[in-house]
Order: structure tokens, then sequence, then C-alpha cells
């Protein structure tokens, strides 16, 4: 029941933003096939897909959302988030969190953090949608960071879906609002060709995103 709840928010909430995405960062969405090629291989395949992004800014999974939602209604929905376990630091943003898919991450090997990297791993194992951005960390300069291995802990235990996306043209959006009110950014949206990651595997997510048009 909770799940369907959670796909219930993030559906209606990609559906309001893509008017605000649209009329203050002028997306351009390229590699639109590759997402109907992306739910035939899901369809056909019955495993977890993995979303993958290079991270150019906080706001980057809603972009992605408003895409996947105009292109597939609500067929990979709900999309679980990985997020760091920082961000669930009091009881409103545990809700919020929550209620929008997101999954703490713990870093180390205590007790807690073990289970919250199960918790994920379950979710893989049944098939479930999850969007990672592999560095780990917003670079809102441009220049994609290292692949931290997430993608590759996910391969070696399941075989998977990886979904290339790649993200550009808002440097700065952070902190120029003057320019955004006057709509002088473009968001670009890239997504490149999905691919079956066999089990036991070793991905390069940074590079599958380099290696995406702009």
């Amino acid at each position: 029941m909770k799940n369907s709840i959670i796909a219930q928010v993030q559906y209606v909430e990609a559906i309001l933003v893509r008017g605000i995405v649209k009329f203050f960062l002028n997306p351009v969405v390229s590699g639109l096939d590759n997402i109907k090629k992306l739910v035939t291989l899901a369809d056909e395949n019955r495993v977890s897909v993995v979303i993958i992004a290079n991270h150019i800014n906080a706001y980057d999974p809603l972009y992605i959302s408003a895409v996947l939602a105009r292109e597939t209604g609500r067929r990979l929905y709900p999309v679980w988030l990985p997020a760091k376990k920082r961000f669930f630091n009091n009881r409103f943003k545990c809700f919020a969190m929550d209620y929008h898919g997101c999954l703490p991450i713990g870093i180390g090997k205590d007790e807690d953090s073990l289970r919250s990297m199960k918790v994920i791993i379950d979710k893989v194992r049944a098939a479930d949608v999850i969007c990672v951005f592999p560095e780990g960390g917003v670079t809102p300069d441009g220049n994609m960071g290292p692949d931290l291995g997430f993608v590759t802990f996910l391969a070696r235990r399941s075989r998977i879906i990886v979904q290339p996306v790649r993200l550009s043209g808002i440097i700065g959006f952070d902190t120029d609002w003057n320019r955004m009110l006057r709509r002088k950014f473009q968001l670009k949206i890239s997504f490149g060709s999905p691919v079956i990651i066999e089990k036991g595997s070793t991905v390069n997510s940074m590079e599958m995103i380099a290696d995406i048009p702009i």
C-alpha cells in the first residue's frame, strides 16, 4: 500500500514540476527512443532498472522524473532514491524523504548502515526501479566526478538494466536566481541506450554517462 502511495506522490509531483521546468529552464530532451527501449527491456527481463545520471543540481531527480512521467505514464513508479543518511536528520525531513521514495544510506559498517544497504539490495532483487547518482554528490561546475562504485555494488548482487542519463546546461542554477527568472538557462537531458548488466559485472557508470552525446 505504501509503495502505491509513494508512486502516486512521485507521479503527481512529476506532472506538476514539468510545467515549471518547461517555463523556467527551456528543457531540451534527447534520446526519447531509448526510454521506449527501456520499457521493452524491463517488460522482457523482469529485473531491476537502475537509472544513473551525473549530478549537477539538487533537483535532478525531479527533472528526470518529469520526462519519465511524460513518456511512460506511471509505468516505472515508484522510483527509489538512495540518499545520504544525514538528510534524514529530523522528523519532518524523514517523513518527506520517506514519502518521496528516498532510502537512507549509512556510511560505515555499523549495524544501521548495513541494514540500510540490505534494504536497497532487496529493492534491486525485487526488480524495482532505482535512481542513482554515481558521483555521490552534486558537482555544479559541470565537471563529472569519479564513479564511487555503487552501481557495481548492486550489479555484483543482481542482474540489472542500467539506463544512463546525462544532464547539462544549468551550471550555476543554485545561486543565480536572476538568470533563472529571466529564463537564461536551458536544461539538457539526454537519455542513452539502456544496457543489461549481468550479475557479477563491474560497471563504469560515469563512463557510460559521459559517452551520451549532448
